[in-house]
């Protein structure tokens, strides 16, 4: 393909020039290994390219060349951190939610324990499963009104237990105990 002569061109081109480049694509992008892979995309591309290019102006023209791959380099890493910063919140977001889900329903379960039977299954199919009363009483066989004062009293029940509590004071009475 190339004479000896051309391959000896290029190899004292490859000698003189990659540590320079290097270096200088290194102060770039700030990742070493980045920069090894820059200089010699630059390098191979010069190589198949041998023989149409002109030598006089060859530092300069690897320096042009290496500086786009570089911020070629950047620009890419960019849009990739912007979807990762992405994915990061995202996973996050839903690990928040996930938790404080978990912990409603750490502090529902608890609070449902206080109540009797059939008062607990009651209120239960009413906030929890979003039933009617008219639905709980038909599935439980009971009246209407027989619901309303089951849930009635649940409610009595949990407001005496938890009157003058803030929101935070109830949460920390329902912490998960950890191991």
């Amino acid at each position: 393909m190339y004479s000896a002569k051309q391959r000896d061109d290029f190899r004292q081109l490859f000698t003189k020039e990659y540590k320079h480049l290097y270096y200088y694509s290194l102060q770039i992008t700030r990742q070493p290994e980045a920069s090894k892979d820059i200089v010699s995309e630059v390098f191979a591309r010069v190589w198949e390219h041998w023989a149409d290019w002109q030598q006089e102006n060859m530092s300069s023209m690897l320096m042009v060349a290496v500086r786009r791959k570089c911020i070629d380099f950047l620009r890419c890493n960019v849009v990739a951190s912007k979807y990762a910063k992405y994915y990061i919140r995202s996973v996050d977001e839903a690990y928040v939610q996930d938790s404080v889900h978990y912990n409603q329903q750490l502090q529902i379960e608890a609070m449902m324990k206080l109540l009797p039977e059939p008062t607990r299954t009651i209120l239960y199919k009413c906030y929890v499963e979003h039933l009617k009363y008219d639905e709980v009483a038909k599935q439980m066989n009971i009246h209407h009104d027989t619901v309303k004062r089951h849930v009635m009293k649940a409610l009595k029940i949990l407001r005496d237990k938890y009157a003058g509590k803030s929101p935070d004071d109830i949460a920390t009475d329902f912490e998960p105990e950890t191991y």
